[in-house]
């Protein structure tokens, strides 16, 4: 897609973001869980992704539904449905795009491409391509220069890759 759009054509792309508050909500008032104080936290913290809040607020849910006791803090559930689709996901990186979701997944904050280049052994224009692809599909984040990941990726990656 990226290279037949371009200013003078009619063929443009759309990056979704997740659900606001309002919506976020509404799928956890079907999971009875409207009523916490830290349900923007919860929304917040899974990034309004509607697939991600309902595999929490399911599992939530069948652990007595109460949000405060199972989410202190910056704690991330991944209940096993969502492990499911997140290894879908990952299972289609490759080896390189691998490292730079565990480099990005090590660090605590966002992190710019000369620490990458320094954290790493991967070449330069490899690092680049990885990060574009990596963009393009929403695995990563960029703000300005810098480079995060989300919380639950970085949970999932963790997890998975050792990071």
């Amino acid at each position: 897609m990226t290279q037949v759009k371009s200013q003078n054509t009619s063929i443009r792309t759309l990056q979704l973001k997740g659900l606001d508050i309002a919506a976020g909500r509404k799928i956890l008032i079907d999971y009875g869980l409207a009523e916490s104080d830290n349900i923007e936290i919860l929304i917040h913290r899974y990034q309004g992704n509607p697939l991600w809040l309902k595999s929490v607020a399911t599992l939530i849910q069948e652990l007595g539904g109460c949000v405060n006791q199972l989410l202190p803090n910056d704690t991330i559930l991944l209940p096993e449905d969502l492990k499911d689709v997140l290894q879908q996901q990952f299972s289609r990186l490759s080896e390189l795009e691998k490292q730079v979701i565990s480099l990005l997944a090590k660090a605590s904050d966002a992190i710019n491409l000369t620490q990458l280049l320094e954290n790493s052994q991967i070449p330069a224009s490899d690092l680049v391509n990885a990060l574009q692809s990596l963009s393009r599909r929403c695995f990563i984040e960029q703000q300005a220069k810098f480079y995060t990941i989300s919380p639950v990726l970085r949970q999932y990656a963790t997890i998975r890759l050792g990071a």
